[in-house]
């Protein structure tokens, strides 16, 4: 059956759907926060009968089928969770709005919160913050995030920075989205 289909009934608008992307990169994200998951998206809007999510993705951020985005996630794992007070259908259109003045933004590989850039995290944080002025997931600095992971092989992060993690750059993880007690879950397949 279509996982679309097999869990249209379950969304709304406003939702988070979190994936495990699984690529090299958002593997090291994932470990990097003790986690099973490294995506996240926004279920936006109902075109036409098919769900459409925001997401903030390399090259930049847009907005995609619910089909196209449960595509990535390895082994079918995801996780809708929804804000845990009522929506009006003002802050439905008002998330909406908000989403769609952050699309097209350029990803930012740095992972810094302070980039004029965004990726997933961010994207949703900014968003739920501005619209619902609610904290979704928590902003930490980057010698936070990978000293408490506990044996945490710091050689990919190395590479990554180019051998120097900026350990005082802050930044939020799908993770702390996902631990989120204002984002309860609605449903969670194979996790």
């Amino acid at each position: 059956m279509n996982e679309e289909i097999k869990y249209n009934h379950l969304l709304k608008t406003g939702d988070t759907i979190f994936i495990r992307v699984n690529n090299f990169l958002y593997r090291r994200v994932a470990e990097a926060t003790n986690s099973w998951t490294s995506h996240v998206g926004m279920v936006h809007s109902k075109e036409n009968g098919e769900w459409v999510i925001a997401e903030s993705t390399i090259p930049v951020s847009r907005l995609c089928p619910l089909h196209e985005f449960l595509q990535k996630s390895g082994d079918n794992k995801f996780s809708i969770k929804r804000p845990i007070r009522d929506l009006s259908q003002t802050n439905i259109s008002n998330l909406q709005k908000e989403a769609n003045k952050h699309l097209g933004q350029s990803y930012t590989f740095g992972f810094d919160f302070n980039s004029k850039n965004t990726y997933c995290s961010k994207f949703l944080y900014q968003i739920y913050k501005k619209v619902l002025d609610e904290k979704i997931g928590d902003i930490e600095t980057f010698q936070k995030l990978l000293t408490k992971t506990r044996n945490m092989n710091l050689w990919f992060w190395r590479l990554w920075f180019f051998g120097k993690i900026p350990w005082q750059r802050f930044t939020v993880t799908p993770e702390s989205l996902y631990q989120c007690p204002n984002l309860p879950t609605v449903y969670e397949n194979n996790i």
